[in-house]
């Protein structure tokens, strides 16, 4: 694993904040204060710590996470949430740089112009940096999604939206082969059917322009499903389809991705929570002209957690998850194993 530091600036609206396409509901413990303070470390052993084909290096991890969030209704109708969260993780057993450092900072505006209807405006700018000098040569790059999304409640359990985005992606080495501008044209629609049930739906294309590389129009698709069964237990499942950059620019311009995923949280009994989620990624690598050509790639991810959580401001937590890569190119194969144990403490 390399260093990874990704700086991500936004602005909604007329704030200057970060955004993403799809917001995560705001955690539990955070929720009923403006400004949280959390702090979270853990132990776990890594299988294979740089998701390597051949020759895995294993590895214990000891991770420091202190987090702060601010949640708050700027007015009666526009409310802002943002996070910022450093992590240092130190490895035994990796060669060269034992600590390694990552940060993360996300923040959300939301505004609703009346009852039915609202809007939202997003920027989002990523700058990829790794330690490594290799990968630094090939994924160093700057990415810019920017877009709006308006929504209409067409009924009281239906709500219809419409967004356009557009991406930048500009790589610091080889711009000319690697550099890629999108302009995405989404609609959909989110239902309530009730207390238990969601769904929501974006359907739409992608037109994609590539330095060096003809032009390509695709599907994108994002599909999504809750059903909470009993309280503090739920499932969800999902698929998206869309075209992402791929970890070897240099033999492939690019990824067209099918992902399906399903979630599962179970309420045992009010203190302990056990989760389970299963990822399945059968993905095609577009080759380059002349180089390997399109290769077929599918991805398995699995993790299951037990979580105690003795008071609101405790949570203790115990987890596995495995990763497998079957690719059709054998150098990118991969199996990990990864077993923890993490503790969370919200001031």
């Amino acid at each position: 694993m390399t260093l990874l530091r990704a700086l991500t600036l936004g602005t909604l609206l007329c704030f200057c904040a970060l955004a993403r396409a799809v917001y995560a509901p705001i955690p539990t413990q955070e929720q009923g204060k403006d400004l949280t303070i959390s702090l979270e470390a853990g132990i776990s052993y890594n299988t294979n710590i740089f998701g390597a084909a051949t020759g895995a290096i294993a590895s214990t991890d000891f991770d420091v996470s202190p987090k702060i969030s601010y949640n708050a209704s700027v007015t009666d109708q526009t409310f802002f949430s943002a996070y910022y969260k450093p992590t240092v993780d130190y490895f035994d057993n990796r060669p060269g740089t034992k600590t390694v450092f990552s940060q993360s900072l996300d923040a959300r505006v939301a505004h609703a112009f009346s009852s039915s209807s609202s809007v939202d405006l997003s920027d989002v700018y990523s700058y990829y940096d790794y330690t490594n000098p290799i990968l630094g040569d090939q994924l160093n790059r700057f990415e810019n999604l920017y877009g709006i999304e308006s929504d209409y409640s067409l009924l009281p359990t239906v709500k219809l939206a419409g967004e356009y985005r557009h991406q930048d992606v500009d790589y610091e080495n080889n711009p000319s082969d690697n550099n890629k501008h999108s302009d995405f044209l989404m609609a959909g629609f989110d239902y309530n059917a009730g207390p238990k049930l969601s769904l929501s739906m974006r359907l739409g294309g992608e037109y994609r322009q590539r330095a060096g590389l003809s032009s390509e129009t695709t599907p994108y698709a994002e599909l999504s499903g809750k059903y909470d069964y009993a309280k503090g237990s739920f499932v969800s499942i999902g698929y998206t389809y869309s075209l992402e950059e791929t970890s070897d620019p240099i033999h492939f311009s690019d990824e067209k991705a099918n992902r399906m995923f399903v979630n599962i949280q179970h309420a045992l009994s009010s203190l302990i929570v056990a989760s389970a989620s299963v990822d399945y990624e059968p993905s095609v690598l577009i080759g380059r002209p002349g180089e390997l050509g399109d290769i077929n790639e599918t991805g398995t991810h699995a993790g299951v957690a037990l979580s105690y959580i003795p008071t609101k401001n405790w949570t203790v937590s115990a987890s596995y998850d495995y990763d497998n890569i079957n690719s059709g190119l054998a150098s990118r194969n991969l199996n990990r194993s990864r077993v923890g144990l993490s503790a969370t403490v919200v001031f």
